[in-house]
Order: C-alpha cells, then structure tokens, then sequence
C-alpha cells in the first residue's frame, strides 16, 4: 500500500516538473522572443536620452545628472577613461569597423559611449538596494508558495486516496475473515470511482453462492441419512439370519461402511449447520472441571491410549454444551488417532477474560506444509487409509470462532506430536 502512494505521489512530481519543463521550452524555443525586443528598444531609448542630455550640458553637469539617474535606477555606474581597461568582449564590439551602435549590453551590464569622447560608462544593478532585494526575496517566497502548494496538494489528494482505500481494505479483510455482511461505503467522501460498487457487486453474488452451496450440502447430507439407515438396517437383518462365512464377511463390511458414511454425513450435518446464517448458540455456565473429568472417562473405556488432565483453572466457564462437546470429541478423536500411547490435556487461565486450552500427543505431528490449511474445510493432510474428509478440525475451529475464541496448532508444545491450543472468553452471551 505504501508504495501505491509513493507511486502517487511521485508520478504527481514528474507531471509537475514536466509541466515546468514544457513552459519553459515554449517560452525560450516556440514563442518569439519579445523579451530581447522590450530589452533592444530600452536600451536605445535610455541612450538617446542621454544622448540628448549630454548635448545640452556640459561635462560636469552631465556627470551629476548621470550618477543622480543611477542612483534613482537603482544601478551603479561606472567610467572607464580608457578602453583598454574594458573587458575583452566590450572592448571589441567598440573597436569593430561595422559597429552600429555606442550600446552594448551583455550579462545585464549596460556600456555606452558618446561621439566624439575617448571615456566609457556602465550601468549595472545595485545588488546592495533594499528595492531589488525585496523584489528578488518575494520572487523567491513566490516560487517557494508554489512549490508547497503544489506540496499540499499532493498531500491532501494521497491523504483522502490514503483514506478511502483504507476503508475499502479494512471491508475487504473483514469479508475475506468470514464477515460476509461487511459492504464498502457509497458516499462520495468514501467512493474510489465504481470500485466500491463492484466490491458490493460482487460480495453479493459471492454471499448468494455461499448461502446456496450449504442449503445443497445441508439438504444432501439430509437426505442421504434415510438411504443409508434402510441400507444399514437391511445389512443388520441379514447380519442375524444363518449366512455363510464368506457371505457373512461381507454383509459386516457393508454395515461397517454404512456407519462411517452415517458418521461422515453427521460431521457434515454438523459443519453445515454451524454454517447456517443467524445460527446462534446455547450457552451455559458449567464447571469443566467435573464436566471434562466425566467426559475422558467415557473415552478412556474406548482407547488404550493414556488420557491425562492438568487442570488449573479455578473459575466456571461459559460455553454452548453441545456444541462444545463436539469439539473436544473431534480434537480428542483426532489426538487419539496419531497418538503413540498418551495424550496430555492442558486447562488453564489466560487472562482476567479468556481461558485456553491444549489438547496434545506424542504422535508424529502435523507436517508443516500442512499446518496453514489443516482448519480448512475438507482439507485431508494424511494419504493413509483414514476415511475422514477433512470436516473435523473445520468444525472445531468453526465452534470456537462461535465461541468468540481462536484455535491454534501447536506442534511440540508439550509432547512431540500435535497440539491444539484453543482460547476462549470466560463470558459468551
């Protein structure tokens, strides 16, 4: 973003400077030059008045008459008795055969002479006069105002570009968070062109199409819960009639399938209904402590695996119970899956408004290419013969977010495999 403005703001330089450039390239190359004509025709007229006024007077009083108009010009006037004493250049426009005047003005310096005298004159600007250098200091602070009014103007049109974009920014990280109502602003002091209005544009369609795609994913895996209990309830009464060996195998394969496509279609019915807009939770107050150490022993009867509890944490917690429980199931699921022999769970505080959570194993740990998408729906890191789909870890992370909290993984945090650390507030409603 910062160099978007730099590239502003420099491109408003380089506009101004050749804008400049192109002036001055017009005044000194295309236009004619009525400058040096103003310049000629002033100085053929100041040398005929003094001309004139050198016939009228004589030397002394011409001297006078001379310094006093210099001093009122406020120039400086100098006499060269000799021309041997001139600049070179002077001192050879006069001694030129085809000289045409008894002027000369070069670098702004004035030299004259009159017929028939040997002397010289000058006439240059007074640096020292207070005139010229006020007049050269207000040119000076005009040139100054210019530039920082230019300055200003870059400033302020970054600034309210700076601003708008911003705004713009913040809208699309907070849509692109999951924030799906967010809309840019379309006032005047907010808009950047029709951007803001595409942005709406296309939030909408995208809102439209995410809305559409769960109702399809929470109406399939609706109705395919019918199919597979008729299926699941035939393969169980054949199950009890007298089949042979081979046969039987068979029917126990079919019913063992059909339970983990009934599982997967739950975690699906899960994840969609968390995902329906205005879902809203159930929370209750509960001491985890009892409630954590009533639920391992159910999973405890179910694995060889060690579960142990380290909880420190003195304060009831208020969580939505079903949906809470879900979540430690899949965690506690997942952790049992990739464990060796021992799983550690961590309850403690976190701060005057939020506990946490780290549900760890000893297991082999989540890869690091992975540990970026592995909260991504049906995103699967393992290739062994796992039937997952990837909705597990989605729909703990969606409770928590639910639950106004952040999950994290946490690889090696307290044993050598993963690690789940999940942060909740005290207080949810």
């Amino acid at each position: 973003m910062i160099r978007l403005y730099l590239e502003s703001l420099l491109a408003l330089v380089f506009l101004f400077s050749l804008t400049v450039a192109t002036y001055i390239f017009y005044e000194n190359i295309l236009s004619f030059d009525y400058d040096s004509i103003l310049e000629h025709d002033r100085v053929i007229a100041n040398y005929k008045i003094l001309s004139l006024l050198k016939e009228r007077t004589n030397e002394e009083e011409f001297e006078s008459a001379l310094q006093q108009y210099a001093i009122n010009s406020h120039n400086i006037l100098l006499k060269y008795p000799s021309e041997d004493i001139l600049p070179n250049e002077v001192r050879s426009y006069f001694k030129a055969e085809d000289v045409q005047f008894n002027h000369y003005k070069k670098e702004g310096i004035f030299w004259f002479r009159f017929p028939h005298t040997s002397g010289f004159y000058s006439l240059k600007e007074n640096t020292d006069s207070e005139v010229l250098q006020a007049i050269d200091k207000n040119d000076n602070i005009g040139y100054v105002m210019i530039f920082l009014c230019f300055c200003t103007h870059c400033f302020v049109l970054v600034w309210l570009l700076n601003r708008r974009v911003r705004r713009l920014e913040e809208v699309t990280r907070s849509f692109a968070d999951g924030d799906f109502q967010q809309r840019a602003l379309l006032d005047s002091r907010n808009k950047l062109g029709s951007l803001n209005l595409s942005f709406n544009s296309m939030a909408e369609k995208i809102t439209h199409l995410m809305a559409a795609n769960k109702s399809l994913t929470y109406t399939i895996a609706h109705e395919l819960r019918s199919p597979i209990f008729h299926i699941q309830w035939q393969a169980e009464l054949l199950a009890e009639e007298e089949l042979k060996t081979e046969t039987s195998s068979r029917v126990i394969a079919i019913i063992e399938e059909t339970e983990a496509m009934e599982s997967l279609v739950n975690e699906l019915l899960n994840y969609a209904k968390t995902e329906q807009p205005g879902f809203r939770l159930s929370p209750v107050r509960i001491d985890l402590n009892k409630w954590m150490t009533k639920l391992l022993q159910n999973w405890r009867k179910k694995t060889s695996v060690r579960i142990e509890l380290d909880f420190q944490l003195k304060r009831k917690v208020e969580v939505d119970e079903h949906l809470f429980q879900r979540m430690i199931n899949n965690l506690l699921d997942n952790a049992i899956k990739h464990a060796r022999s021992r799983i550690v769970i961590s309850i403690e505080n976190a701060s005057k408004t939020h506990w946490r959570c780290l549900i760890s194993d000893d297991g082999k740990g989540v890869e690091p290419e992975h540990r970026a998408n592995i909260f991504k729906p049906f995103y699967t890191a393992s290739t062994s013969t796992n039937k997952g789909i990837g909705l597990g870890l989605a729909i703990v992370n969606q409770i928590v977010q639910l639950h106004q909290g952040k999950i994290n993984e946490e690889s090696g945090e307290t044993l050598s495999g993963a690690g789940f650390l999940f942060e909740i507030p005290y207080n949810i409603s």
